[in-house]
């Protein structure tokens, strides 16, 4: 696939998105073990809860890199493929609208999916113009 330079950056733009999320979840992890550690969950809903904040951290730290690369190298994914990954974010945004309300995360996750997904629709560079039906000149 190739894409425009304003698809590029906006795809860039939801890559750096993803990362830092990640990241700060991620880093935010000895914090969730303090207050896991303080409720009243059982054992192993304790260890569930928390292997599910690390998998959630890498996910999307994973899927931020992805959409680094393709940013960088647009060959590496098509169209298709980058819609398809942006409903990632897009379900992770819609859970946690479904579950926590209005949150930072939410908002961050889903501007990530639309503008992963504007990049994916964006004609190519190489993509014929379009026929207006009005004379040229």
């Amino acid at each position: 696939m190739s894409m425009r330079m304003p698809a590029r950056l906006l795809l860039g733009l939801a890559a750096l998105i993803m990362l830092a999320g990640g990241a700060f979840h991620g880093l935010a992890y000895p914090k969730a073990v303090a207050m896991i550690g303080a409720s009243d969950l059982a054992g192993r809903s304790a260890a569930i809860y928390k292997g599910l904040w690390l998998n959630d951290a890498a996910v999307v730290m994973l899927i931020g890199l992805i959409y680094l690369a393709v940013a960088s190298k647009p060959v590496l994914a098509t169209k298709m493929m980058l819609l398809f990954l942006s409903a990632l974010p897009l379900a992770g945004a819609l859970s946690i609208y479904a579950t926590v309300g209005n949150f930072l995360p939410g908002h961050l996750l889903l501007a990530s999916a639309i503008m992963a997904a504007v990049a994916a629709l964006v004609p190519d560079s190489r993509a014929a113009p379009v026929a207006t039906g009005l004379p040229a000149g």
